[in-house]
């Protein structure tokens, strides 16, 4: 009773009055609204209609979608429904009726929506019809090619392929190299029994083994004749495969016919190649005994073939090799692949009197009728050996004797600065206190020898540093280009003042290498840059790129450039391209630059255009942070 009672209570709509008495509603007004929500209810009506008749021809739309639909199809007929029933209340006032309606239609609501937010990122990937028509095109593209591609291999493999009626031996299709071997056209084949192209005495054989697909898939045979249109026979070996319907019942036979004759003029052409090629060539049958030999072989091994052939492998080893080699052979046969013999070890072999050899062997698995050989490929690396041994040793004393000159430059530098601030600096006395007695030659004289003690020592002090470039470890930092070139504009700023330069440079890169010799190297080159420059004032530009593993710097001038046959010399030690009169400097700043550069692992060069001025490029390679 509580229920029916309720029930009851749920549709009862004396409460309400009828939208019409509520208001002033005027007949245009009225019928406007109903008739809005009904043509609204009939539209949100047929698109789930739609919906539901596209998922009935559509089965295989994927679950999820199907499900969003399914909840979009209820949220769509409870939208219609509240429209719907606006259009009742104008006449029965069913409140609570639309008060449930529309609970319904929020909960399925957010419902919905709460199933679009996890599917949405699948539904954004879905392709366009443009980008899958693209899609079908390529592939279609892709599929003609292919099928080109098979055919042209179908048309032109070296066998006579033929594909057979199971029912009745007809040839069904068959390719060009049938025709041609043969002698007939394609047209002539194709139609005729098999057994027809075979010699007489061997049409009941191919019969028999045609028949054999009842009860197999494959089958082969050695020794058959097939005999051209002009008459003339040729030694075959066929093999076939059955291609079946899904009852199992053969439909075709897939034929392939190989020319025997060929193939033992193919053996003959090997046989000689191995035997013409410059290195030794020997091959092993899978029990290890040698099968094959070259001539080179026998030069090496001071053997003749015949004193090989049927003989152990092991025959070619030294000694200490002869027990573990057969277990490498088994080994490689049962697990073949064209590979080097020996990786990163050094291997020997033995002539025939006894003596060893260095030697580099190539192994290459290869079948045979007579099973799996391996053909080893011999290569004498006695002249490589000791040619490796002399680098070896000129390296070793060449790298000894760059650091006894490295200690002589450095010990010599040092040893030579204290007389030479002794003359230096009587020099420098002498012309204070006795210059006024000196005649005008003496006076020459005595400038020539004050001249060319600061020389000799600026040419003492780059040498010193240049030696110890080697002797300092690199130490490795963050370094900041642009602070840099802050501290290396400040130590040239007298420089700067007196040619009326300029340095520009900006957003130049944080880099990982020594910060000392950085800042050497930059100051050089803007140095540079600043000095040989021509009548205008000169401006040098610092950048930088980053190159895949490395930073690539460029110092570029305005100045009076470099001839290009002078790219590579300048930077030599004491190489220098203008007298000390027009450009001071002892020649050895490029060739500091150059050591220090290589030093952290990078390189150096320049690009220059005489009258026009130069770019110096070096390279910082990329490091981590964690140096």
């Amino acid at each position: 009773m509580l229920v029916l009672g309720f029930v009851d209570s749920f549709f009862d709509t004396r409460d309400f009055p009828a939208r019409w008495h509520c208001g002033r509603w005027t007949d245009l007004h009225g019928w406007t609204h109903v008739i809005s929500d009904i043509l609204i209810f009939l539209a949100y009506m047929s698109i789930p209609a739609a919906i539901a008749f596209g998922l009935y021809k559509r089965r295989d739309v994927p679950s999820p979608l199907a499900k969003i639909l399914v909840l979009f199809v209820g949220f769509i007929v409870s939208c219609g429904l509240t429209h719907l029933n606006d259009a009742i209340i104008f006449w029965d006032p069913i409140y609570r009726i639309q008060g449930i309606t529309k609970a319904a239609t929020a909960v399925l609501s957010w419902v919905t929506v709460a199933a679009l937010i996890p599917a949405f990122p699948r539904i954004m990937s879905l392709k366009s019809p443009e980008s899958l028509e693209k899609e079908v095109e390529k592939k279609t593209r892709e599929l003609t090619e292919t099928e080109a591609l098979f055919r042209d291999l179908y048309e032109n493999a070296p066998d006579i392929c033929v594909y057979i009626d199971a029912k009745n031996g007809e040839v069904i299709r068959c390719n060009a190299t049938a025709a041609r071997v043969l002698g007939y056209s394609k047209d002539e084949l194709v139609g005729r029994q098999i057994f027809g192209f075979c010699a007489p005495q061997y049409r009941d054989a191919v019969r028999t083994l045609l028949s054999q697909f009842l009860d197999a898939e494959t089958l082969s045979h050695e020794d058959l004749v097939l005999q051209t249109k002009a008459g003339d026979d040729i030694s075959v070996s066929l093999s076939a495969t059955a291609l079946r319907d899904a009852d199992g019942n053969v439909l075709y036979i897939r034929s392939s016919w190989r020319n025997l004759d060929d193939s033992k003029r193919a053996e003959v052409l090997f046989e000689r190649a191995v035997d013409a090629s410059p290195s030794g060539m020997v091959a092993v049958d899978d029990n290890g005994v040698i099968a094959l030999v070259n001539a080179e072989t026998e030069r090496l091994f001071g053997y003749s073939r015949f004193e090989l052939i049927g003989k152990p492998v092991e025959k070619l080893l030294p000694e200490a090799y002869q027990k573990t080699h057969p277990a490498w052979v088994s080994s490689f046969i049962t697990d073949p692949e064209r590979r080097a013999m020996g990786a990163g070890r050094s291997l020997f072999a033995q002539r025939k009197d006894g003596t060893t050899f260095p030697v580099e062997i190539g192994l290459n698995p290869i079948d045979t009728g007579q099973g799996r050989w391996v053909l080893g490929a011999v290569v004498d690396r006695t002249e490589v050996v000791e040619t490796q041994k002399r680098l070896e040793e000129q390296a070793e004393e060449l790298k000894r004797s760059n650091v006894e000159l490295e200690q002589f430059a450095y010990v010599a530098s040092h040893d030579l600065q204290e007389p030479l601030r002794m003359v230096a600096g009587f020099s420098k006395m002498l012309s204070r206190q006795y210059s006024g007695q000196l005649d005008a030659t003496g006076q020459e004289y005595l400038h020539y020898l004050v001249d060319g003690a600061k020389r000799m020592e600026q040419l003492i002090n780059e040498l010193l540093e240049y030696s110890r470039v080697s002797k300092r470890e690199v130490t490795y930092s963050t370094v900041d280009a642009n602070a840099s070139m802050d501290s290396v504009c400040l130590g040239l700023q007298m420089s700067i003042t007196e040619s009326c330069g300029s340095v520009v440079y900006t957003g130049l890169p944080e880099v990982v290498t020594d910060q000392v010799q950085f800042c050497q190297v930059l100051q050089n080159l803007v140095s540079n840059g600043l000095k040989f420059r021509g009548d205008k004032p000169p401006r040098v530009e610092v950048t930088a790129q980053r190159d895949d593993d490395q930073w690539t710097f460029c110092v570029a001038d305005d100045g009076i450039g470099i001839a290009s046959d002078q790219w590579e010399r300048i930077f030599e030690m004491f190489q220098r391209l203008h007298e000390r009169d027009i450009y001071d400097g002892s020649g050895i700043g490029l060739a500091l630059v150059k050591k220090m550069v290589e030093r952290w692992g990078g390189k150096v060069w320049v690009q220059s255009t005489l009258g026009e001025g130069s770019s110096f490029f070096f390279t910082v390679p990329v490091r981590s942070t964690g140096y």
